[in-house]
């Protein structure tokens, strides 16, 4: 359990000191703080007692962030109820999402990669820096949710196989193409800002590696599912999930549904990063061409909580001086 004096202990469950009760969106404001402590320290948690909707997601959403769109989202953002593009539904066996199968440890968005002139902006977009799942309904077998967390990994392969975290670090160690998005040559463990890492990571048949690559990624999969680093998390219907998707990664257990009325169903939303550099013209003429029109599905949706107001923590892996010199 968290041991900050500041934060009343008996606002956790305490068979599971990341579960948050919040009974209310208007009591958030007393519960900011031990949400931020806990992200900050396990990289994840869970809100239970809010209503189980589509509006209550989103409005606890934006607490944390700008909302960042997917293919498969509505059009405030939200995936799982009814999304506004259904083209991607000629191409289901892209969704590993949408599948009933086992869903190995990974980053939600880790084959997005690209830009998007917006107005008089130009705006990388990248995977999400923090991701929200609510459990609408439950299956009735398996379905379990799994987190492995990165940084605990990073640090056991600097300290014990140095080798495999330097190449995990090294661009052109993975390449994700999925439907018509690929985010080409990254790494695994990449930098976004000077003294943070972030994790673009998935293990699946949308994923390709060079030769020099490929025991290295493979390593880190198991990784992800050794119990020294991963683990089960104990979530009801109704629970929303906060995962600081820079560092930790997030699976699904196999599941089956008899019928379609308890079918299991999930409410997701990304949190975009939130302070990107935009990008310029070297010729001061920005345009949109067709390159960057399936990033439109990606883009932005700005919050209207304001950003003082916001729940803050670090998100990433901080990248100590030590951790610096093993993956140089």
């Amino acid at each position: 359990m968290l041991q900050d004096p500041y934060i009343p202990q008996d606002l956790y469950i305490p068979q599971h000191p990341y579960i948050i009760e919040l009974p209310t969106l208007d009591a958030l404001a007393g519960r900011s703080r031990a949400i931020g402590a806990t992200m900050g320290g396990r990289g994840f948690c869970i809100i239970r007692g809010l209503p189980n909707d589509g509006d209550t997601i989103l409005a606890l959403a934006r607490h944390f962030g700008d909302i960042q769109r997917h293919i498969r989202a509505d059009s405030r953002g939200v995936v799982g109820d009814t999304p506004q593009d259904v083209s991607w539904r000629n191409y289901l066996p892209e969704y590993h999402g949408v599948s009933a199968e086992e869903f190995a440890p990974h980053t939600d968005g880790s084959f997005v990669d690209g830009m998007l002139v917006e107005g008089d902006k130009v705006r990388r977009i990248t995977s999400p820096r923090l991701l929200l799942l609510q459990i609408a309904q439950r299956a009735e077998q398996g379905g379990d949710n799994t987190v492995a967390d990165g940084g605990a990994i990073l640090d056991y392969l600097t300290s014990e196989e140095p080798e495999a975290a330097r190449l995990l670090a090294t661009s052109g160690c993975i390449t994700i193409s999925r439907d018509d998005q690929m985010a080409l040559a990254g790494a695994v463990f990449e930098r976004v800002r000077r003294g943070v890492l972030k994790i673009r990571f998935r293990y699946d048949d949308k994923v390709y590696t060079p030769s020099w690559a490929r025991d290295a990624v493979t390593r880190f999969h198991h990784l992800t599912l050794d119990p020294r680093f991963s683990n089960e998390i104990s979530a009801d219907q109704g629970d929303i999930i906060v995962l600081d998707n820079w560092r930790v990664l997030h699976g699904r257990k196999m599941f089956k549904d008899n019928s379609t009325e308890s079918r299991r169903k999930f409410r997701r939303i990304w949190i975009s990063e939130d302070d990107t550099e935009d990008l310029v013209n070297l010729v001061d003429r920005p345009h949109l061409n067709r390159s960057q029109e399936v990033y439109r599905h990606y883009a932005t949706i700005p919050s209207p909580v304001p950003v003082g107001q916001r729940i803050r923590f670090p998100c990433g892996i901080a990248l100590s001086p030590q951790r610096a010199a093993s993956l140089s």
